[in-house]
């Protein structure tokens, strides 16, 4: 079989050790992928930009083209291409764009035209369902972080606290830092941010610490993997805030497996994704009564991490996503051609 898959971002790397600086890719793409090149397949990638320059019919001209991350305006172009070929067009959605000015009308016509569609949750494929009348299959996204030893002992001056994430989920922080600020004046807290570093950035750190006093200790660490792993590594809790807004409810659990699987507590919001995690972690809207309890609760915090990394290694391996991955697109070659 061969397969290729249009991506947003480049993908580095020797075959079997592929990378990508996009999170999706590397959640979404590269262990279906790996899991189909160690099948026997052949794997090839295509970087969907806004001029592909005529270069496309040979990645195109395979048995099943996958459509992944949604961003350029050639994407439907594209798919609506590869079926001319004769492929047949998987659309993989993540992320709730379907009202998002620059993406919707790709987002409505790759869903109109794909022979099937998937979903990263059930929340995202409830959205599908809503906005286009059509069924999508649910594939997790699998952990990629190295495991790590269980551990929740805090005995440095500071609680060490976690965020990770790209800026565009910032606004999460933003919403969190005045609880921080209140919990501070009890306990003293640390926190580090993980993303791309900018100096409006390190400008809004620096503010927020002059406004939520000496008790909140901010810093900014520039994002790669190795960078988040480190930092997991080093803290003692992860919070994952998040927003009761309807794009943030399709969210997969990934920045919750990540540190579970890495040894450390999760505080998250209670997005659809995490609930099902929700007794290996503490989900609460308000990351300050999360850090309460795990402070007061130690020996619970750490049971929950023994039992959350024994789930999270069965439920998101990467070689038991890749295989769903394979026979949906093995189904997805066998069937005939979508009616229009």
């Amino acid at each position: 079989m061969r397969v290729t898959w249009l991506v947003a971002a480049p993908i580095a790397g020797q075959e079997g050790a592929w990378t990508s600086p996009l999170a999706s890719i590397r959640y979404r793409v590269l262990p279906a992928a790996a899991e189909m090149r160690r099948q026997g397949h052949t794997v090839s990638f295509f970087q969907a930009t806004s001029d592909v320059g005529g270069r496309e019919d040979g990645a195109l001209a395979a048995d099943v083209v996958v459509v992944s991350k949604v961003l350029a305006a050639s994407s439907a172009p594209l798919a609506e291409r590869a079926q001319r070929l004769g492929s047949r067009v998987i659309v993989d959605l993540c992320d709730d764009h379907f009202e998002t000015p620059d993406l919707k009308a790709s987002y409505h016509a790759l869903c109109r035209m794909a022979d099937r569609i998937v979903a990263s949750t059930a929340a995202m494929a409830e959205v599908v369902e809503r906005k286009t009348g059509r069924a999508a299959t649910i594939v997790d996204d699998p952990y990629e972080a190295p495991a790590g030893t269980p551990a929740f002992a805090p005995g440095g001056e500071r609680l060490r606290l976690l965020w990770f994430g790209h800026p565009v989920n910032f606004d999460t922080v933003e919403a969190m830092l005045p609880s921080l600020g209140r919990c501070s004046r009890e306990l003293p807290l640390a926190l580090e941010v993980v993303t791309q570093v900018s100096s409006a950035l390190t400008n809004r750190l620096a503010q927020a610490e002059r406004e939520f006093g000496p008790g909140l200790r901010l810093r900014a660490t520039a994002w790669s993997p190795a960078a988040t792993w480190k930092a997991m590594e080093e803290c003692d809790l992860v919070l994952v805030p998040s927003l009761p807004v309807a794009q943030k409810q399709v969210k997969s659990p990934n920045r919750v497996v990540e540190p579970i699987r890495r040894g450390r507590f999760v505080i998250a919001y209670p997005l659809p994704a995490y609930v099902e995690l929700g007794e290996f972690a503490f989900l609460h809207e308000d990351m300050r009564e999360g850090i309460r309890w795990a402070v007061e609760s130690p020996a619970e915090a750490v049971r929950r991490l023994i039992a959350g990394q024994a789930y999270i290694n069965e439920r998101f391996c990467p070689q038991v996503v890749g295989r769903k991955w394979s026979a949906i697109l093995a189904q997805a070659a066998d069937a005939p051609p979508r009616a229009a």
